[in-house]
């Protein structure tokens, strides 16, 4: 199961995923962020510390929200990945493309 909650810290928009993020799941997300988006939010962290698991689809919806978002003059930054998911998102070269931090904190200092 997939669920995404988000609030606002520091003038970033947190968004709390939790569960999976898989082919089925994607819409999902993706209509979320969407409303996000709406809200004018162009600083957004992804809080994946309760993420159990992330397909390449999930990966591949992140990394293209992340560029429709810079293109806009957002940011989009990753935190608190569990070991496993955040070995995947080295060795795929996803930390070239979008930074992470090991805190949510981390992540709004910089």
């Amino acid at each position: 199961m997939f669920e995404l909650k988000s609030y606002e810290k520091n003038g970033f928009i947190i968004v709390e995923l939790s569960g999976e993020l898989d082919s089925s799941s994607v819409p999902e997300f993706l209509s979320k962020l969407k409303k996000i988006w709406e809200c004018k939010a162009k600083k957004i962290i992804l809080d994946m510390k309760n993420m159990e698991f992330i397909s390449s689809s999930g990966w591949s919806a992140i990394i293209e929200e992340c560029k429709k978002l810079r293109a806009a003059s957002g940011d989009m930054k990753i935190a608190c990945l569990n070991k496993k998911m955040k070995r995947i998102f080295d060795v795929v070269g996803i930390n070239v493309l979008i930074k992470y931090y090991e805190s949510i904190e981390d992540a709004t200092k910089d």
